[in-house]
């Protein structure tokens, strides 16, 4: 039951995140919608393990309840994504949300 309400929380900040970025400051623009990027950590060592199909699934759902606004899900082994986010903001190029 433990993992369910970590990755319920997850679900909930992401989405919150997201939204609020939103209202907020949007992202950048590809047409008339806008494109919010979220990197997050890769836990799974297998696509059977991988987290892609979570975070498509949270993607799409956000997607469908904002209409015109998009979502770039890129997953980095977790031993690599904070250096990788690092980078990315080193060479201004940050991620709207990173987890």
């Amino acid at each position: 039951m433990r993992p369910r309400i970590i990755g319920a929380t997850a679900s909930v900040a992401a989405l919150g995140l997201l939204g609020s970025l939103v209202t907020a400051c949007g992202s950048s623009s590809s047409g008339s919608g806008t494109t919010l990027r979220l990197v997050a950590a890769e836990y799974g060592n297998s696509p059977a393990s991988s987290s892609k199909a979570y975070w498509d699934k949270l993607a799409d759902a956000f997607t469908a309840a904002h209409p015109g606004k998009e979502v770039e899900v890129t997953l980095y082994p977790w031993a690599d994504v904070d250096r990788e986010v690092t980078r990315m903001v080193e060479e201004g190029n940050a991620p709207d949300v990173a987890l």
